[in-house]
C-alpha cells in the first residue's frame, strides 16, 4: 500500500469449491487399490482340533481393493471356502478338526481375477499344541 498506512493479515483461509477437471502437471497420481494385509495363526488348540484365526487389515491403505473371500487348504486339499463379496477386512475364526502334523494354507481371493492372490502358510503339528 502506498503511503504511511500499514496492513496486517489477521486471518485467512483457502476454499476449493469443487473438484476440478484440470489435472496439475506435478500432482501425484492416486495410488492403485491394494489388498488388505492378511495374517493367519492357530490360537486355541486341543488334542483333535484347532482354531484358525484369519485377520484382514485394510487400515494402512488409502484405497482398498475388494476381496471375494478366502480359502483354506489342508495338505493341498480345499478344506473351507468363505465368500465375502465386496469385503475388505475383519477377523474370522475357523474351527478345524485335525490330528497330527499338517500343512495349512490360507489364500486370499480378490474380486478382480487379474490381481495376484495372497497366501499364508502354516504348519500344525503335535509339538505346536
Amino acid at each position: 500500500m502506498p503511503g504511511p498506512a500499514q496492513a496486517e493479515v489477521v486471518e485467512s483461509y483457502f476454499e476449493v469449491p469443487g473438484r476440478s477437471e484440470t489435472k496439475l502437471a506435478l500432482a501425484p497420481a492416486e495410488p492403485p487399490p491394494v489388498l488388505p494385509v492378511m495374517t493367519a495363526e492357530f490360537t486355541a488348540t486341543g488334542p483333535n482340533d484347532a482354531t484358525l484365526v484369519i485377520t484382514l487389515d485394510a487400515a494402512h491403505a488409502r484405497s482398498v481393493a475388494p476381496i471375494a473371500g478366502y480359502e483354506v487348504y489342508v495338505d493341498t486339499s480345499l478344506a473351507a471356502s468363505m465368500p465375502i463379496p465386496g469385503g475388505i477386512g475383519g477377523r474370522h475364526e475357523l474351527n478345524i478338526a485335525l490330528r497330527g502334523t499338517h500343512n495349512v494354507e490360507v489364500r486370499l481371493r480378490p474380486e478382480d481375477p487379474g490381481r495376484q492372490t495372497d497366501s499364508v502358510w502354516l504348519e500344525l503339528s503335535r509339538s505346536s499344541r
